[in-house]
């Protein structure tokens, strides 16, 4: 994340984009949905955000084929 006014970001700070990265899902989601269930989210960072169709969607947590605390 951002470390302004009191620093400039680092790659470290920032998110960094994988390219081609994709899986399907494995079960639906609406509006309030904050777990994402994939079929494999072994390649996935622990925070990021991911599209699907066009939304963009943050999530800050990857447990087992899970994206969690999704926003």
């Amino acid at each position: 994340m951002a470390v302004w006014p009191s620093g400039v970001a680092s790659d470290s700070d920032l998110y960094q984009a994988k390219n081609n990265l994709s899986t399907t899902l494995n079960g639906a989601i609406d509006n309030v949905t904050t777990t994402i269930v994939l079929t494999d989210a072994s390649a996935f960072p622990a925070v990021g955000f991911v599209t699907i169709g066009n939304e963009a969607i943050k999530y800050t947590g990857v447990a087992v084929n899970t994206l969690t605390r999704c926003v």
